[in-house]
């Protein structure tokens, strides 16, 4: 059983996914999952305008869901910023880009369906739709009161965030 491509699928299709009509429960997922040193990727902080101290933690990660780009993640953190890494490669080459995406933690990440673009959700009470590509925000939605603590595309209709 190939179980990183089944919780990848199950990320996709964003529901229970079976093999031939047999759902495959969670606990032989859990006993069976190993993680190796190649699988690891260090996140580190590399902007010289913070003194970080200490490690800096993924709040969220999800894979891009566009087409041809099933393998890169994006990874946010309690700093604010924004990771892309590869998942098809290991270490240091794993990693493609990164850029402060906000002045405060980024709880919530969800890509576009057809696009590279990401939506994200942050304490600085902001939502930002970003270009991947560019590194560029695209809009900013402010005006909210406290964090914003989820964000999502409408599967429906893309154009729907929520």
């Amino acid at each position: 059983m190939n179980i990183p491509g089944f919780l990848r699928r199950q990320q996709l299709l964003g529901r229970e996914v079976t093999s031939r009509c047999k759902t495959i429960p969670w606990t032989s997922l859990l006993e069976e999952f190993q993680c190796c040193a190649e699988d690891e990727h260090i996140v580190e902080n590399n902007c010289n305008e913070l003194e970080v101290y200490g490690d800096v933690r993924p709040l969220v990660c999800e894979f891009s869901r566009a087409p041809y780009s099933h393998h890169i993640l994006a990874v946010a953190d309690s700093d604010g910023f924004i990771k892309l890494i590869d998942a098809n490669k290991t270490g240091g080459s794993a990693f493609i880009k990164d850029w402060r995406a906000h002045s405060s933690a980024v709880f919530d990440v969800d890509w576009s369906e057809n696009e590279p673009k990401l939506l994200t959700a942050s304490g600085d009470q902001t939502s930002v739709l970003w270009d991947t590509v560019q590194c560029r925000s695209i809009r900013q939605f402010t005006g909210h009161q406290a964090s914003i603590k989820s964000v999502n595309f409408g599967r429906q209709d893309p154009s729907e965030l929520m």
